[in-house]
């Protein structure tokens, strides 16, 4: 029933829903068969929720853990991943829907709405909520969200560079809209499948995850990277689950 009132009320101020076809859209969740059982079991349990809370678009999961060998020609600590992230892509009919929700499988709470939400305000462009260490307000993948206009910023440094990536402490960036220009977001982030569309896929960055390559893509085709204030996400605080920060 919260879920009903919910679309209904952005029914009432959008019509993105009753003016086309219902939008499809898929949730890939790669994660590694040994990981923290708790973890994986809220994995679980919050992907059912997410048809639930968004009644209104046409929603697949797809849970992948597949894994794949080292390879030598990896240069960064995240270059499995985006070998995983590109392997689930090749070997999937990404055609058949209009957005793709990347979820990294180490989140452990979030509200399932923003795809709706995403999909109302930005529905061409990229969108991720904001991205925090569990139980606190400490900003987690920095690394991966990048500032508007300093993408280019040096590439090959991975430190936290203030100005350049979100600040770890509140506010995290300077811009107090609701929707924030960015570079590149991560961790989890609702898309447009046509970026796909000519080929593009995944590739590695010397300092901010593979997320960046499809950031640029998107931005390139004339579209917005927005990191949404008002969503927020809590990413597994990894040594409470018996696993290492990555």
């Amino acid at each position: 029933e919260e879920a009903k009132e919910k679309q209904k009320e952005w029914e009432q101020k959008y019509k993105v829903f009753k003016e086309g076809p219902t939008p499809r859209a898929v949730v890939i969740i790669p994660f590694k068969k040994d990981m923290n059982e708790v973890m994986k079991r809220r994995i679980f349990e919050q992907a059912v929720d997410i048809p639930l809370q968004n009644p209104h678009v046409d929603v697949s999961i797809h849970m992948n853990a597949e894994q794949l060998p080292k390879d030598p020609r990896d240069y960064t600590p995240w270059s499995k991943v985006t070998r995983v992230r590109n392997h689930i892509l090749n070997d999937f009919h990404i055609d058949r829907f209009d957005y793709v929700f990347w979820l990294d499988a180490d989140v452990v709470c979030y509200d399932p709405f923003i795809l709706t939400r995403s999909i109302v305000l930005n529905p061409m462009g990229v969108t991720g909520p904001c991205v925090f260490v569990e139980g606190t307000d400490k900003f987690y993948d920095w690394c991966a969200f990048i500032k508007k206009g300093h993408g280019k910023e040096q590439i090959h440094n991975r430190m936290l560079i203030k100005g350049r990536n979100v600040d770890v402490d509140p506010p995290y960036d300077k811009c107090s809209d609701t929707l924030v220009p960015m570079d590149c977001v991560g961790t989890m982030y609702i898309m447009p499948a046509d970026a796909y569309a000519d080929g593009t896929r995944h590739e590695d960055h010397p300092s901010f995850t593979d997320h960046m390559s499809i950031c640029d893509r998107v931005t390139n085709m004339g579209r917005n990277v927005y990191m949404d204030r008002k969503m927020v996400s809590e990413h597994g605080d990894l040594p409470r689950y018996g696993e290492e920060w990555h």
